[in-house]
């Protein structure tokens, strides 16, 4: 049978025939198999159909998750934008701290530079203490002798005033025509005017507390009203004013009203501060808080408002006070500046420099001179020679130092003993001379030895 099917055509029919012959067990296996196919499809299906069923649940689930995730995503950026606002605000913030930060510590440095100030002059302060309460020992012992001399004076005037009681009397009686005698006598004795007027005008004249008024010893301002109510005034070196001036550190709540404004007055914050050199001119006013720079020249009937600072150097004019001007020094002001010259040459030759009051009267006489403010004061003088008197008082003895140009010399000065002082200048040009009182206490009144010199220094004028 192998063999013949090797024939190509037998073969052939061979294998045909035997297909044929098997067909029948080959379709039952396959229908069995097509049926198992079935099944396993039916199967497959009805997973497909659970799969789907869960598909479609877990697909919902997703989809509400989706939901969710999108709802949280814009509550995070709706947050991340509030977050960005807040962190600007954080940045303008720390930026505005840091720049408060700064002026705080800009502050505090200044603060500490206040206190170490303060701190020197308390030094200085407790350094001159001492000096300065034997100062007071000695004017109390001073003023002791003066007020015996002054007993003497009452004593001699209760005579008068027994003297006087008749006339008094003739006044209460019924005779008016006597006391305008008296007035008319008062008005007509211009030397009793004239010496009243300058006892009055060596003492200040204060409204409010008088330990809150604090007046340079060079300073020459004691025609001024001069009102405490509300604060402090400090009036510093060399300042001077002219007539009818206020400074005014008082002042009422003008929200109030009726009993309460005039009553219920301000007692703090309305401080008046007066630098060195200052000229306040006749009848103007400065109203506190205010603040006026070295060498400034407030102009005659100025107001300065309150809240005004005045710079050093410039000139104040008006109502309210505005600048309008503003002045030039050259520094230093020495022997060569044209206007000091010009200042000699009207001195007639003598300048009192530094360290000195104003023109004064000595006590209980017509002489016109200077207080020797501290211990030591200058002088400039003219070349050729000046002749002046000194006169020491508040004090049994002291020495006093003259050093010049020629050298030095020493004088010893004693209480109600008039001393001359012959200043001889060899250069051609203006001199320092420096004053300087050693080994003693007491206060020095420096004043020139002519009566015509006399009338020189005597030529101030309170109308500035």
């Amino acid at each position: 049978m192998s063999r013949l099917t090797k024939i190509p055509v037998l073969g052939r029919l061979l294998r045909v025939a035997s297909s044929v012959f098997r067909g029948p067990e080959r379709f039952d296996a396959l229908f069995a198999e097509n049926d198992l196919l079935k099944r396993k499809l039916e199967q497959e299906q009805a997973r497909s159909q659970q799969w789907e069923q869960t598909l479609t649940i877990h697909g919902a689930e997703l989809q509400r998750q989706m939901q969710a995730i999108e709802l949280e995503r814009t509550r995070v950026r709706v947050h991340s934008r509030l977050l960005e606002a807040m962190e600007a605000r954080m940045r303008g913030w720390m930026g505005s701290a840091e720049e408060h930060v700064l002026r705080t510590d800009r502050r505090l440095d200044s603060a500490e530079e206040r206190m170490r100030h303060t701190d020197k002059r308390l030094d200085s302060a407790e350094d001159s203490a001492e000096e300065r309460m034997l100062h007071t020992d000695r004017r109390l012992d001073s003023a002791e002798e003066r007020m015996r001399h002054t007993d003497k004076r009452l004593d001699s005037a209760e005579g008068r005033m027994a003297q006087h009681d008749i006339q008094f009397k003739m006044i209460f009686d019924g005779e008016p025509s006597f006391m305008n005698v008296v007035l008319t006598r008062l008005y007509t004795d211009h030397e009793v005017l004239e010496t009243l007027n300058r006892q009055l005008s060596s003492h200040p004249t204060v409204w409010g507390d008088p330990a809150r008024l604090h007046i340079a010893d060079s300073a020459a301002v004691y025609t001024c009203l001069f009102n405490t109510n509300s604060g402090t005034i400090t009036v510093g070196e060399y300042t001077f004013a002219g007539s009818r001036v206020s400074l005014l550190a008082g002042s009422h709540d003008q929200h109030l009203k009726g009993f309460l404004r005039r009553d219920a007055e301000i007692t703090e914050g309305c401080d008046i501060v007066v630098g060195n050199g200052v000229w306040l001119a006749s009848n103007c006013v400065l109203l506190g808080p205010c603040e006026v720079g070295d060498n400034a020249v407030i102009a005659a009937g100025a107001v300065v408002t309150p809240g005004t600072r005045v710079p050093a150097n410039a000139i104040y004019g008006g109502v309210p006070a505005r600048k309008i001007g503003e002045l030039e020094f050259e520094t230093p002001q020495d022997a060569d500046n044209p206007f000091v010259i010009k200042a000699l040459e009207r001195a007639h030759g003598l300048l009192f420099i530094e360290g000195w009051t104003e023109k004064q009267l000595f006590p209980d006489t017509d002489k016109v001179g200077h207080w020797l403010c501290d211990k030591t004061g200058s002088i400039l003088l003219e070349r050729g020679g000046m002749r002046l008197r000194c006169r020491l008082n508040g004090a049994e003895a002291a020495e006093l130092l003259v050093v010049g140009p020629e050298g030095e010399c020493r004088i010893t000065l004693r209480q109600g003993e008039e001393t001359a002082l012959e200043l001889c200048m060899g250069s051609e040009t203006p001199e320092y001379v420096t004053f300087r009182l050693e080994n003693g206490a007491g206060h020095l009144f420096v004043m020139c030895a002519t009566d015509s010199d006399k009338g020189i220094m005597n030529g101030g004028s309170r109308n500035e």
